[in-house]
């Protein structure tokens, strides 16, 4: 097992993840799968960015947003941080 001594709350879909998020605005960091049950990992990034207006540290997890409009969307459009392509190494 890979360990950072680090506090991890999960989220399973979208909606999930903003009641969790509604209810604790204080995380340090998000890491947001490009493709959750109920939508987008890029639906979810925008709600964070446009509607909670929160600027903490955020990596996308995908295996089919690598082009390089997507990544381009990713990183200038939604601020995202990271984009690591799946699958995830305990590394990064």
């Amino acid at each position: 097992a890979y360990s950072l001594g680090i506090q991890v709350d999960e989220a399973y879909s979208i909606e999930e993840a903003k009641r969790i998020i509604e209810n604790n605005p204080n995380y340090q960091a998000f890491i947001v799968d490009g493709h959750l049950p109920d939508g987008s990992g890029f639906q979810f990034v925008a709600w964070i960015r446009e509607k909670k207006k929160l600027n903490t540290p955020v990596g996308f997890i995908s295996r089919i947003y690598q082009d390089s409009k997507s990544f381009r969307t990713l990183k200038e459009g939604l601020k995202v941080d990271y984009v690591l392509e799946k699958p995830i190494r305990p590394a990064e």
